[in-house]
């Protein structure tokens, strides 16, 4: 029975974020989505796709290199070129692959109700609207997917096998967005916490050679994004309405990200003021979109 609901729960859940997201289907380009899939030569042409790998992935001022994120839109484009319906089924189908990996995990590691849960959740989150109704911020779905597949596959014995796929796992989901940074952490936690009671010499070896290969993943990514794209830029340059912790002096530096991470629980526990069409109401008093 309970095999039956760890291969029906992930499904279950799957198919409700299908339902809950299936609207934004017939949507237009919205948002970035006009500069960075539409009107983008290097998306368009090819010849130009080398581009992709070596530049900014929104040519502004936040340095963002995410190219396995604009190898997506690029292969599309050449499959079925100007079709944003098709951008966002792709989308539709990334946000539900990962809500099951998600209710995956959290059954095997919570058990049925807390993956049931977790899955829900996840799945109609007003949080999700913008990253699946905006095709451009695939970026998060997909770097999303990568990490709680790693994780799924982290909580297994850790062979050569697996730890290549997890280094594997590790580097996709840090080429599609850089916040995956924090993901081989992640899982040397996992790794630690499930695997460490009664692990034999082998088993040990394989855990030092996986956290040596992790330090020369994270730093050889380090050295090239800022080969390619400093991350660091002059916080002159961004809006105080976009970061305003760059323009935070004294104690409030370090007040703000205690505030930063209040307001997301709040966001996340209790989104009174969010909704599931918040996205599309927000996209037509833009005008970027006819919705």
């Amino acid at each position: 029975m309970s095999m039956t609901k760890q291969a029906f729960m992930p499904w279950l859940t799957a198919l409700l974020a299908v339902l809950a997201f299936l609207p934004t289907v017939g949507m237009d380009y919205a948002y970035d989505d006009i500069n960075l899939i539409r009107d983008e030569p290097s998306i368009r042409h090819p010849a130009d796709f080398p581009k992709l790998w070596t530049g900014n992935f929104n040519d502004g001022m936040e340095q963002l290199y995410r190219p396995l994120a604009s190898s997506s839109f690029a292969v599309q484009w050449w499959i079925h070129g100007d079709r944003p319906a098709l951008f966002r089924i792709v989308n539709l189908l990334l946000h539900a692959t990962a809500t099951g990996l998600l209710t995956l995990l959290a059954f095997r590691w919570f058990g049925a109700m807390a993956a049931l849960i977790a899955g829900v959740l996840f799945a109609v989150h007003p949080s999700r609207t913008e990253i699946i109704g905006i095709i451009s911020y695939r970026t998060e779905s997909l770097m999303t997917l990568f990490f709680l597949w790693a994780c799924v596959v982290a909580i297994k014995p850790w062979t050569a096998r697996r730890i290549v796929a997890l280094l594997m796992l590790s580097i996709a989901a840090l080429l599609c967005k850089e916040q995956a940074i924090v993901l081989p952490f992640v899982l040397g936690l996992i790794g630690w916490m499930l695997h460490r009671p009664g692990a034999d010499d082998a088993h040990r070896r394989r855990m030092k050679l996986a956290a040596l290969a992790a330090l020369w993943l994270l730093s050889g990514y380090l050295i090239a994004r800022e080969s390619l794209l400093p991350f660091l830029k002059d916080p002159r340059w961004i809006l105080p309405s976009i970061n305003p912790v760059a323009h935070a002096d004294g104690l409030d530096r370090w007040l703000w990200p205690i505030k930063i991470v209040g307001h997301y629980l709040q966001l996340f526990l209790a989104p009174g003021h969010m909704s599931l069409d918040h996205g599309g109401d927000a996209l037509q008093l833009a005008g970027w979109s006819d919705i």
